[in-house]
């Protein structure tokens, strides 16, 4: 049965900030708009959600359309709903915005493949993103890492533990560190005592095994409790 109503409905849109590390650097995927409006101006992934399609499933669909990286809807993260009202020229469009990470090890800078209504996919170091970027997509950008931020630093010892998708199953405490670092954009532990920050606010544990052939005192290997999950 189809129903009729006299208010103004809106366009619904996705758009996914994707993050890795590369290089020690936090990087987030850009698309190179197509068509209009905003033609050739660097944007988030993301589109129009479909008939029968929840805003999760667009998501994917979305990434993997204009930028070829597989994205399973399971691992999203709601950033927030961008409802202002001017923020796309072609009317009344909201956006529900994502973030997602991306695994360190299984990033191949170069694998990425633009399609759909994108000309080209890149990674971009979030501190060197380039200007004048579509929509409102840099503040979507910018919400996303405080998100980021916030699940890692604002949720020490929670169920969530996003920060370990960015290091290898057994790691060094330094490892955890820079990555962390990397992650915050600053240093946030001091490093006299970040042993016992570490094992007090996070899920780890030695691994019994010491890093080999390093010289002087070698560090131990951590990895995280088997108990322990690395997302929500």
């Amino acid at each position: 049965m189809t129903h009729t109503y006299k208010y103004p409905r809106p366009g619904l849109v996705t758009d996914v900030v994707a993050f890795t590390l590369i290089a020690e650097k936090l990087h987030v995927i850009l698309i190179k708009r197509g068509i209009e409006p905003y033609k050739d101006k660097w944007a988030l992934p993301g589109g129009y959600v479909h008939d029968g399609e929840t805003v999760d499933e667009c998501a994917s669909r979305e990434m993997s359309e204009e930028s070829g990286l597989a994205l399973p809807h399971k691992c999203l993260t709601e950033v927030s709903v961008y409802s202002q009202p001017g923020r796309d020229p072609r009317g009344w469009i909201v956006s529900v915005a994502f973030y997602a990470l991306v695994p360190r090890g299984t990033v191949d800078e170069n694998a990425l493949e633009a399609g759909s209504d994108a000309r080209d996919a890149r990674w971009f170091p979030i501190d060197a993103l380039p200007e004048g970027l579509a929509f409102d997509h840099y503040d979507i950008i910018q919400d996303a890492h405080k998100c980021l931020k916030n699940d890692i630093f604002g949720k020490l010892g929670g169920e969530r533990n996003e920060v370990f998708s960015f290091l290898p199953e057994e790691f060094t405490l330094r490892e955890l560190r820079d990555v962390l670092h990397s992650i915050n954009g600053e240093e946030v532990f001091n490093r006299s005592t970040f042993v016992k920050a570490a094992e007090k606010n996070y899920p780890i544990e030695k691994a019994g095994r010491l890093v080999r052939h390093q010289a002087n005192k070698p560090p131990n290997l951590y990895r995280l409790k088997k108990d322990a999950h690395s997302g929500s």
